[in-house]
């Protein structure tokens, strides 16, 4: 996917990390770096959506530890939080990024995408 669309082939990505960190020990630790090295491989849309930027952050966390990511993430959940309206982010990509911003301590911006995630839940339905 990521030879015809390198936008799309990242929110698959996302969705394959998202699977391999709910496995997490009964799955092998490989799977994550098979998917970071595809992340590292494939181009980042210009500009960047807040999906890209938390992908990033997570692949960084993944492979080289929460401090490491701890930029990435904050400008990822600082995306999500800024983000113009309740359907320019999925209500899936909101938990992940809800986890990351506890990841990095920031309890005003999870409680604005804890927020955000109950609203959409309760206008949209499940």
């Amino acid at each position: 996917m990521a030879a015809h669309n390198a936008a799309t082939a990242r929110e698959i990505f996302l969705e394959a990390f998202a699977a391999a960190v709910f496995v997490g020990r009964f799955g092998p630790a490989e799977r994550l770096r098979d998917i970071a090295k595809a992340v590292a491989a494939t181009p980042t849309p210009r500009p960047p959506r807040p999906l890209d930027l938390l992908l990033d952050g997570l692949i960084t966390q993944a492979t080289e530890g929460c401090q490491a990511a701890r930029v990435q993430l904050q400008g990822a959940v600082d995306a999500y939080a800024e983000a113009a309206d309740d359907h320019t982010v999925s209500i899936g990509w909101l938990g992940m990024a809800c986890s990351a911003a506890l990841d990095i301590w920031d309890d005003k911006v999870w409680r604005t995408l804890a927020e955000r995630q109950v609203r959409i839940a309760r206008k949209d339905g499940p």
